[in-house]
Parts: structure tokens; C-alpha cells; sequence
């Protein structure tokens, strides 16, 4: 969308921001974007599910951003969905927490590149594999 609620830029108003200058602006209408969930599973290598894991996506169109949502959402039993804006490319990653006695040990997938979250090419599902044996999940007291 172009301001103020044009769909093209020729129809667009210039806007000059400056720091400390109070602006009134007419209401500023955005267009909907399409949502699509995509199925997750995440195992160790022996084929099992972690008990709880947790995931992280990032979209590459804004790699200084945080992982989508700030927060990295949890999935029980190894299944879960995520659903993201449609027509962005983006990585993920599954993460653990493992109790390691004293310490807290945590295990990520290795990313998944360019997931592409466009009509017709966004995948049903995506499997992440935790590397190393499964562990006892981390739990705070």
C-alpha cells in the first residue's frame, strides 16, 4: 500500500519525517497479508521425539530482526505448526534444552535455508533433527 490507501505510487502522498516535528496524518489503511501454516516435526537421530523443543524463524528480508514473534514457541511431542506471512523467504531451526546435571545444554537443528513461503512453493512440512542422543529435557524449578 502507498499512503494515504493508494495501491500504486503514483496515487502516493510524500511523507518528510522529521525528529521532534508532531505530524497529523490521515488514517493509514494496510492490506492483509495471506497467512500459511506449515506442519513441523522435530526428532533426534534415532527417529524419536523430543519431549519439548522450541523454534525459531527468521525472515531474510529483515536479518536484523529477531526471530519471528521474539519468542521461539514451544512444540510438545515433536509435532507442531507454524504460520507465517506469505511471499517472504525465511530460515528456521529447532532447538532443545537438555538437563546436563549442573548445566544447561542446548542443542539446535541446523537451520533450514530459504524456506519459501510463496503460491504453490510453501512446503507442507518441515523436519528438523536434533543432533546427538535424545536427553532429559530441561525443566525450571
Amino acid at each position: 500500500m502507498f499512503y494515504p490507501g493508494d495501491e500504486t505510487v503514483r496515487g502516493a502522498s510524500h511523507l518528510i519525517v522529521t525528529a521532534g516535528f508532531p505530524m497529523m496524518l490521515k488514517p493509514l489503511r494496510m492490506r492483509t497479508l495471506p497467512l500459511r501454516t506449515i506442519k513441523i516435526k522435530v526428532i533426534w537421530p534415532d527417529g524419536t521425539s523430543p519431549e519439548q523443543s522450541n523454534l525459531g524463524f527468521q525472515n531474510l528480508s529483515y536479518p536484523r530482526q529477531a526471530v519471528i514473534g521474539n519468542v521461539a514457541p514451544q512444540v510438545s511431542g515433536g509435532r507442531g505448526e507454524f504460520t507465517l506471512p506469505e511471499g517472504f523467504d525465511y530460515q528456521a531451526r529447532a532447538s532443545v534444552s537438555c538437563d546436563a546435571g549442573e548445566t544447561i545444554e542446548s542443542r539446535e537443528s541446523k537451520p533450514v535455508q530459504h524456506v519459501s513461503v510463496r503460491d504453490g512453493t510453501t512446503p507442507s512440512e518441515l523436519t528438523f533433527m536434533i543432533p546427538g542422543p535424545p536427553c532429559k529435557l530441561w525443566t525450571p524449578e
